[in-house]
């Protein structure tokens, strides 16, 4: 499960915090942490339903290189202590794991759609992304309320949306022309819900205009 591999990184970061780093990287790592939890709490709920999907593949490696890349700088720190070295290796990782990277390996992982033939599992999947990103919003609300307006506008369109998907089940291989609509609909809105989320945890992006394409879609 690659919300594990996320834990994994986090625990990862536990490792190399350090009274000796100084307040600066250590906050860094402890901002670094808290965004991960997001994303773990995220990936958690998603790969409840959908173990296996591409959204998950996408970011998988991101954290394993992560991993990877703080047991180093663990053995590093073991052995020389605080260096030079040390700091430039910690600036190295986090910068491969700032949200913006997250937000841009989920929008990468949209799948491009050709054909009409839409599956049950696919509407699984993009049903339970909506209802990963109702979960996430709610994890996050007290820091992505204030910056967000029309929220609950937001929150309300999804869950419209996951209750279109559940009603049209039954009616899957009945209407393929109309299901492909309501399908891609739902799809460009959860995949654009996702990015943006993270997206906007990064405190330097500012995308309240970008928000605002998910309830006009």
């Amino acid at each position: 499960m690659v919300a594990d591999s996320c834990n994994a990184v986090i625990k990862g970061i536990d490792s190399v915090k350090s009274r000796h780093l100084g307040n600066s990287v250590n906050n860094e790592l402890e901002g670094a942490k808290k965004q991960l939890k997001f994303v773990a709490e995220f990936l958690k709920q998603l790969e409840k339903r959908t173990p296996e999907n591409r959204l998950s593949a996408q970011i998988e490696s991101l954290f394993e290189e992560a991993h990877n890349d703080f047991y180093e700088i663990w053995c590093h720190m073991n052995n020389e202590g605080r260096t030079k070295v040390t700091i430039r290796m910690i600036s190295k990782v986090l910068k491969k794991l700032k949200s913006a990277f997250i937000a841009r390996r989920i929008k990468d992982s949209k799948p491009l759609r050709s054909t009409i033939g839409i599956t049950v599992e696919m509407m699984t999947f993009v049903d339970s992304l909506l209802e990963s990103v109702l979960v996430l919003w709610n994890c996050m609300k007290d820091f992505i309320t204030p910056r967000i307006t029309k929220v609950e506008v937001l929150e309300k369109k999804l869950i419209s949306l996951r209750f279109l998907i559940f009603t049209a089940y039954s009616c899957v291989y009945e209407d393929e022309t109309t299901m492909s609509d309501l399908f891609t609909h739902a799809e460009d809105v959860a995949y654009t819900a996702a990015h943006l989320s993270f997206l906007y945890l990064d405190p330097e992006r500012v995308v309240h205009s970008e928000f605002s394409s998910c309830w006009k879609q």
